[in-house]
């Protein structure tokens, strides 16, 4: 029993310490512990600062090196036009944009997050939203600097002026007793002159000018094409003359007194190089017309209120297709009906039945990029829809050839 409780005696030393001096032992430990995690955290928090602070610095010399390119925008800067087509005779709405090759700004950047977020990096740049990713042109996405202002570039003259000559493309067309004037030319000076010109031939003040000034280098040849064009039209009754890709085209129909001079005109030396000449005798055409008017004096009969043909007007569609195999040029097949019903719903009924002539003919042997279907309704009518007879006149179909 005496070793025993020897044994308990040496093993509790502890319990027989003051409680004073423990509670004084275990505040400098808990001390000594609060100051080492408290330098460890200051140690830590100091060397994330130095990080967070190297990365900043990297991140602004990366924006400041950047902004610097981009104002500084000079040769070797790529360059693109947004073309937005206005119409009704007014001039295409033209955008400028310039942006940077891969090799200035790819890498700077990937090295700025902020850039890549399509921030702006200096003042003088726009967003385009052009959504354009960075390894395809280089530039921030969705952002692309404003045109450069005239001490870097010079103004927009002297730009425009260092530009690659333009083809200027343009189409004078007859329609009815007008010369309408279509397409581009270099200035304003340019497209008066053109008119003036224009006015001299026969269509005298029933001249229509539609061109587009561009205000760019126009490429040599230009005056000479026009001159040959205006030329063209001037002895033809019906038609157009383009010019495009470089190459002057003439389709339509001469006169058979002008036909020799046509002919020295547009085979003359020393003007544009020549694309399609499609022209026909005028009389021809006039011919064929009669033919076809003949031809439908026995109407093309349709089952009511549809555009199925009655078996019966197939005598008539034979002939009209084997007029159209000895004419020239391309044909209208109009369809036409009375004021019976509603408007829209006759003008409906009257293209499906143009459709199924055109159909027919096709079947019968005329090439299709030769005719070209119109519905008119009850727009035109050649008699009196206040009877039977009149009515029936009015539905019909007729065969033209296109002017």
């Amino acid at each position: 029993m005496s070793e025993e409780h020897g044994h308990n005696d040496g093993g509790h030393e502890i319990d027989k310490m003051p409680a004073g001096r423990l509670f004084s032992i275990l505040t400098v430990l808990g001390t000594l512990t609060l100051g080492l995690c408290f330098g460890v955290i200051q140690l830590f928090n100091q060397q994330v600062r130095q990080i967070e602070g190297e990365r900043a610095a990297e991140g602004n010399a990366s924006a400041q090196a950047y902004s610097a390119e981009m104002s500084s925008i000079a040769g070797g800067y790529g360059e693109y036009e947004i073309v937005k087509p206005v119409g009704d005779g007014k001039p295409d709405k033209v955008t400028t944009r310039y942006f940077m090759p891969v090799g200035k700004a790819s890498q700077q950047v990937i090295d700025n997050p902020a850039l890549l977020a399509g921030k702006p990096a200096a003042k003088d740049w726009a967003g385009t939203g052009t959504g354009k990713k960075v390894q395809e042109w280089g530039g921030m996405p969705g952002v692309t600097p404003k045109k450069p202002d005239a001490r870097v570039l010079g103004d927009a003259k002297a730009a425009a002026a260092k530009k690659a000559p333009r083809e200027h493309r343009f189409s004078f067309a007859i329609s009815g007793e007008d010369l309408v004037l279509l397409g581009e030319v270099p200035s304003d000076a340019a497209s008066k002159e053109l008119e003036a010109a224009a006015k001299k031939t026969h269509f005298g003040d029933k001249v229509r000018n539609k061109l587009k000034v561009t205000n760019a280098v126009g490429k040599p040849g230009f005056d000479t094409a026009y001159k040959r064009a205006l030329g063209a039209v001037d002895l033809m009754s019906s038609g157009s003359a383009k010019f495009t890709a470089g190459k002057l085209s003439m389709t339509g129909f001469v006169p058979d007194a002008n036909k020799a001079k046509f002919d020295e005109l547009s085979q003359a030396a020393g003007g544009p190089p020549m694309g399609t000449i499609e022209v026909a005798s005028t009389e021809l055409a006039d011919d064929c017309d009669k033919k076809f008017a003949k031809a439908l004096k026995r109407p093309i009969r349709f089952a009511t209120a549809s555009a199925d043909i009655d078996e019966k007007s197939m005598k008539v569609l034979d002939k009209l297709a084997a007029i159209a195999k000895e004419c020239p040029g391309r044909f209208v097949v109009e369809g036409h009906s009375d004021n019976e019903g509603m408007p829209d719903a006759n003008k409906q009924l009257s293209l499906e039945r143009a459709n199924a002539v055109s159909a027919s003919l096709q079947e019968k042997g005329v090439e299709k990029k030769r005719l070209r279907a119109k519905g008119y309704g009850q727009e035109r009518p050649i008699a009196s829809n206040d009877d039977d007879a009149g009515r029936k006149k009015n539905r019909r179909i007729e065969v033209h050839i296109a002017r």
